[in-house]
């Protein structure tokens, strides 16, 4: 007894090969384009986290500042000036490497305080959208920040964490 072949029509076999290649480059596309959106989330990620870090640093030298008046000795705010504004907070920023002079290479995401020039100092990870306020991207490029006295006339506090590299991220 033989049994009889039933040719199957093309759609009941699977799909063509053009199908296969139509439905991996949309996949292709769809991948590259959340590669691209992931990266630019975490580069805003990254900008939130630095730019709190220093709202968090400044909230420290301001309970310094506080500190000191009700101890009633105002007059040695002035004295926080230049000083490492880390180590007024509770706790240091992830990836702070301590106080360094003249540091050579370091990882990005780091942050470090140069006791040479009083600075406190962030690397970037991430610099597709941050720039310096002229324009340019150098190719390493610091984000700065130093406690100053305010200017003369200013009212409010002595001194403050100042940007000393304005940038421009986003």
């Amino acid at each position: 007894m033989m049994r009889a072949m039933t040719i199957l029509p093309n759609r009941a076999r699977g799909a063509s090969r053009l199908e296969l290649i139509v439905v991996t480059l949309i996949l292709v596309a769809l991948s590259t384009w959340l590669l691209h959106t992931m990266r630019f989330y975490q580069e805003l990620t990254e900008k939130t986290v630095v730019e709190s870090t220093v709202i968090n640093l400044r909230s420290g030298l301001r309970f310094k500042i506080a500190d000191l008046i009700l101890k009633g000795t105002p007059e040695k705010q002035a004295g926080l000036a230049l000083s490492n504004p880390v180590l007024y907070a509770e706790s240091p920023p992830r990836g702070y490497l301590g106080e360094m002079r003249a540091p050579g290479e370091l990882p990005a995401g780091s942050w470090y305080y140069e006791q040479d020039r009083a600075e406190l100092v962030y690397i970037p990870v991430l610099k597709a959208n941050l720039a310096l306020a002229d324009g340019s991207q150098p190719e390493r490029l610091r984000l700065r920040w130093q406690i100053k006295a305010a200017e003369a006339g200013r009212a409010g506090d002595t001194v403050d964490i100042e940007v000393l590299t304005p940038y421009q991220w986003f």
